[in-house]
């Protein structure tokens, strides 16, 4: 509602043409493989000098169940093409939000917060760009670690990363355990990587723009 101020917003099918009075494309959480002709609509919107916004990450999760399996997706080459390499991995953060847990004390069940290092508080952004510069504080849920392909594309002018997890940051791929309890799960003791790019922006030579946050959330 707040954006709605100042911009217009509708839904369009990904099936046809996107409109040529659409300045902006918001997509986010796809889960599977769309069709091809919908990827060059997509790169046709891009290298007509248009920019798309893309919350996506590489794995799928549902912290109910905690369960987490990769995304297979066309959508992953469809980034590629333009220089962002979207991991199918979750970064982990000390530096985090928390989540509200269950636990017994005597005959009473009580709530109680842990640290949850899947959402990382994010406080380091690249102040050289104007779109996340002013920013203080997010917390992204569940992201994946996004990495630059320095050699570009034909059709990239830039890539830069736009905010990145603090230095005490970790990786897990392959066996992926959701659960905040460190006794249950270990590798939330082994957080002590550099930090991991969760945001970047890819510049065309034609004006085009591609923003990715690798959480489908967001």
């Amino acid at each position: 509602s707040q954006l709605n101020e100042h911009y217009n917003f509708r839904n369009i099918s990904l099936g046809n043409e996107i409109p040529d009075n659409v300045d902006v494309l918001l997509l986010s959480a796809t889960s599977d493989s769309i069709e091809a002709n919908t990827v060059q609509y997509i790169k046709n919107f891009l290298e007509s000098g248009k920019k798309v916004f893309f919350a996506q990450s590489g794995i799928k999760t549902d912290i109910q169940t905690q369960q987490a399996t990769p995304i297979e997706s066309n959508v992953f080459q469809l980034l590629k093409d333009y220089n962002l390499d979207l991991k199918k991995n979750l970064v982990l953060d000390k530096k985090c939000g928390s989540v509200q847990v269950q636990e017994r004390r005597g005959i009473f069940m009580m709530n109680r917060a842990m640290e949850y290092p899947f959402f990382p508080m994010i406080d380091s952004f690249n102040i050289s760009e104007i779109v996340v510069s002013d920013l203080e504080q997010i917390l992204p849920f569940f992201p994946s670690e996004i990495q630059i392909d320095t050699a570009l594309s034909n059709n990239v002018l830039s890539v830069t990363e736009l905010f990145t997890s603090s230095n005490n940051s970790g990786i897990m791929e392959g066996n992926f355990i959701l659960s905040p309890d460190p006794q249950q799960n270990p590798f939330l003791n082994l957080l002590e990587q550099d930090g991991k790019i969760i945001s970047a922006l890819s510049k065309l030579k034609n004006g085009g723009e591609i923003i990715l946050i690798s959480d489908s959330k967001f």
